[in-house]
């Protein structure tokens, strides 16, 4: 019968779900940072006491969560404790559909019950099942912030970008107080985005499942398992973008997101995407990864180029024919000349090219160096015209 009921409930809150779809559009994301410790009275927890900050884009929707009930302390016990669960859970009764929110922070958030306080107010919601009361703890680190310091200390990213789900068999000791030196943090996986693994010793507790070998006394241990998610800021595309388009500043714009993976970072700069042609449909809203991109072809096999060869001050430009295509700063062979030298070039434009000097053969620097002669005969040639032309005016304005 219990089992049953459960799946009742459970049957509940999707339906609630589904409902709140109607509340929170898809693109109102929510971000509720939640704190590790707040002092409560006794009667209804609202949202906004034990959150840290609430970021939405819709300011009603941010007063409407603040004003969410979360949790009833009774004042029985000195401490008690909020965690996503139970969050998720109130978000779910209230028709607000808690896929559209995203809780980090601390794991838990330990309540300190004021005595000979007023309730505070907020708006009700259905009444929910009696929660599991968990032990009295003191204000502090927990283990679970302490494991998240560690990720982010190994990882080399900042606390306060990180968002660690863990889970344990034994999840009431992610709750502990960390203090001094209590728990032995040992890492069994790589310290990095996704799923990690640690093993954890209770040095206050003694007797019973591992052995300390150098000291030869007996500690409690257990495992702790964590989901790792950065905040990190990534190019997604502002409008739908078809193959062969060239993206244009306009066509993507940076956005906050979190991520359980390095690949699944994309771009974290515009500057880089600009003028580069989409190779696949990208729709919008959609990451940008460097397999939906390929640069741009400026040069196509065949085409009509101009060659610029450069000595100091000197410049030569002749016309050539590209026999690859190529992209910008790319190295292409071309053909130029009577004689069809070919030489490698790099592509510095739409239909221009450079001469790479060191791949020049000597035959082939003979031929430019004969093309340079030339062109400073002829301007040789201009300059004295010009300097005659100019001294036969001044002669005639002087008479």
């Amino acid at each position: 019968m219990k089992n049953f009921s459960n799946k009742i409930i459970i049957l509940i809150i999707a339906a609630m779900i589904l409902a709140g779809l109607s509340r929170l559009a898809a693109g109102a994301a929510v971000e509720i940072r939640l704190r590790s410790s707040a002092d409560v009275k006794p009667g209804p927890v609202c949202l906004a006491d034990v959150a840290e900050n609430i970021v939405c884009e819709n300011h009603e929707q941010v007063s409407r969560l603040k004003s969410l009930i979360v949790h009833t302390s009774s004042g029985d016990l000195a401490n008690d404790s909020i965690g996503v669960f139970e969050i998720t859970r109130a978000l779910a009764r209230a028709e607000i559909n808690p896929a559209t929110v995203d809780i980090f922070g601390a794991a838990f958030c330990r309540l300190v019950v004021e005595d000979n306080a007023t309730v505070s107010q907020g708006f009700s919601v259905p009444e929910a099942e009696p929660l599991e009361r968990t032990p009295a703890v003191p204000v502090g680190p927990t283990l679970a912030d302490k494991l998240t310091e560690t990720v982010a200390e190994l990882s080399g990213y900042p606390v306060d970008r990180l968002k660690v789900d863990w889970q344990s068999n034994k999840r009431e000791c992610l709750q502990l107080p960390a203090g001094e030196n209590r728990f032995e943090i040992k890492p069994r996986s790589t310290a990095t985005l996704g799923n990690v693994r640690f093993d954890v010793v209770d040095l206050n507790s003694k007797g019973a499942i591992t052995v300390n070998s150098s000291a030869a006394v007996k500690y409690s241990s257990f495992r702790v398992y964590g989901t790792v998610q950065l905040m990190c800021e990534s190019v997604v595309a502002a409008r739908s973008l078809a193959p062969g388009d060239v993206i244009a500043e306009d066509d993507v714009k940076i956005t906050s997101r979190r991520v359980t993976s390095y690949r699944d970072i994309g771009f974290a700069s515009m500057e880089g995407l600009i003028g580069y042609e989409v190779s696949r449909h990208i729709p919008e809203h959609t990451v940008v990864t460097s397999a939906m991109i390929r640069k741009l072809k400026v040069i196509k096999r065949n085409d009509p180029v101009e060659v610029i060869s450069r000595a100091g001050q000197i410049s030569v430009t002749v016309r050539g024919q590209a026999l690859a295509d190529g992209c910008m700063n790319e190295v292409v062979p071309v053909r130029f000349g009577p004689s069809k030298t070919i030489v490698r070039a790099r592509v510095t434009g739409p239909g221009q090219l450079s001469v790479i000097e060191n791949d020049i053969q000597p035959d082939q620097q003979q031929s430019i160096d004969q093309q340079r002669r030339q062109q400073w005969r002829q301007q040789k040639i201009v300059n004295a015209d010009s300097s005659r032309n100019n001294k036969m005016t001044f002669a005639r304005e002087k008479k």
